[in-house]
């Protein structure tokens, strides 16, 4: 394709010409018999573009599958193929595909399955030829494969790009349907990683909250089934499906990342073709903008995608913004002369569910004195560190610390309802001030603090004389 260029709009039959030769250029199997008898010509029948699964309007693609079918009934009529082709017309196999459709998911069965299920319909198909679109800005890209009915591909053509007509590419909706973006975007990052032996699952947030709603869960969960099938599909010799989709485990020991990107690539393990999977999204009026990547586990972004994400009926009954708004109790996080990270046992701003275990691990560069809060999703406040259980809080410089010290002890901490958003709120202080604060914040009991203590901490911190302090925060999606 990058020695054929962009096909301007006026020479585009020139790629369906070329599209066809390759797709039909199929060598005789003699292991292989027709449907219709060892002599009979090889029956090829084009499978139609679905309208969520194209970046273009359903009209546009359309034109191209009836570009092609010409140009393939053209080279099958003169003989040009290397054996006998009969071209099926579309309107034979519609009513199957119809009544298939209402069987099972088309847009998400591969093509094995789509040849399969068409001849337990009753078509009388040799070939199936399935096309793929991807579009960028006013171009399209086409690549079609051809399979056998028994699951064999026998052809394949080259990508071709193709400019669309000013009127074409209006008609063409700018916004994707979910699943034909999930498609994309899996499509995307599978290409640009080649190859998975495990997928991380870190997260995708509403904009720069740190929070998971409903909406960011199932997108997660849809893409990463998407890379999976992907890779299973095209056989990278990597990731089988095998439990392989997982989310963080703890960090391994003397890991502490600075960034939710590093705090996601110290959970994975320390091979090549491990990837987290992060993302973010912004809700526009009619749109979702989307934007995700894949980590490596040096740190850096191995391949990335957006796109913006029609708000149709699939995901109208989805949360799509967090429960409540804990950002004002963020925005005074703010950088000292301490560099503080603050992470779970699952990386950054994480999704714990009911009954799950949960620890936070703190890692400072130079000695301080720690000063936790949890604000809960009820609206609770209540002091972690320093309690009447532990009353040192010093930190050394260049460790890591774990909250609670012993998970295993009758002191850890198992997530609980209610549901929502919630916030570990920490500050490290260059010097003990456990005396100088106010007596509800000396961590002399484990009771809830007075409303409305929340959103004081700050300014208590920043008020103490010869202190200077890092406030950094954490923000927790409890899900049942």
């Amino acid at each position: 394709a990058a020695a054929e260029g962009v096909y301007p709009a006026d020479r585009r039959n020139r790629a369906f010409d070329r599209i066809s030769k390759e797709l039909l250029g199929i060598r005789k199997d003699e292991r292989y018999e027709p449907i219709d008898g060892p002599k009979a010509p090889l029956r090829v029948a084009l499978w139609p573009y679905r309208e969520k699964e194209v970046p273009v309007s359903i009209h546009v693609a359309d034109s191209f599958n009836d570009r092609l079918r010409s140009a393939l009934v053209r080279r099958a009529r003169g003989g040009l193929g290397r054996r006998p082709y009969e071209i099926v017309a579309s309107e034979s196999i519609a009513p199957l595909i119809e009544r298939m459709d209402q069987m099972l998911a088309l847009s998400h069965a591969d093509r094995a399955i789509l040849i399969e299920s068409l001849a337990e319909a009753g078509a009388r198909i040799d070939i199936l030829v399935r096309g793929e679109i991807t579009r960028e800005a006013d171009v399209v890209t086409l690549s079609y494969v051809g399979t056998r009915r028994d699951a064999v591909e026998v052809s394949q053509s080259r990508p071709r790009s193709i400019r669309l007509t000013a009127s074409e590419a209006r008609d063409g909706d700018p916004l994707l349907g979910f699943d034909q973006a999930m498609k994309l975007a899996a499509r995307s990052l599978h290409e640009q990683v080649g190859g998975m032996s495990e997928l991380i699952l870190g997260g995708i947030r509403y904009e720069e909250s740190g929070a998971q709603p409903e909406f960011g869960v199932y997108l997660q969960r849809e893409l990463s089934s998407n890379l999976v099938q992907l890779a299973i599909h095209d056989g990278d010799g990597f990731l089988r499906g095998e439990a392989l989709v997982v989310e963080p485990a703890l960090f391994p020991a003397g890991k502490s990342p600075t960034s939710r990107w590093e705090a996601e690539a110290a959970a994975l393990p320390q091979k090549p073709h491990a990837y987290a999977l992060v993302g973010s999204y912004w809700v526009l009026a009619d749109a979702i903008d989307v934007q995700l990547a894949l980590i490596g586990s040096d740190g850096r972004a191995a391949g990335s995608w957006d796109g913006q994400i029609r708000r149709g009926a699939q995901i109208s009954s989805l949360s799509l913004l967090p429960g409540e708004d804990l950002s004002p109790l963020r925005e005074t996080d703010r950088e000292g002369p301490v560099a503080l990270t603050l992470l779970s046992g699952k990386g950054e701003d994480p999704l714990y569910h009911f009954g799950e275990q949960f620890t936070i691990r703190v890692h400072s560069d130079a000695d301080a004195w720690l000063y936790c809060y949890y604000r809960m999703a009820n609206g609770d406040l209540l002091q972690i560190l320093p309690n009447p259980h532990h009353r040192d809080t010093h930190l050394r410089g260049g460790y890591s610390y774990e909250i609670p010290e012993d998970a295993s002890s009758k002191d850890r901490w198992i997530v609980e309802a209610p549901a929502g958003e919630e916030l570990v709120k920490c500050f490290a202080v260059t010097r003990n001030v456990s005396d100088e604060l106010p007596g509800k914040l000396r961590g002399q009991s484990l009771a809830p603090l007075p409303k409305g203590t929340a959103a004081e901490l700050s300014g208590v911190f920043a008020r103490l004389p010869n202190a200077h302090v890092t406030e950094t925060s954490m923000l927790v999606t409890v899900r049942e």
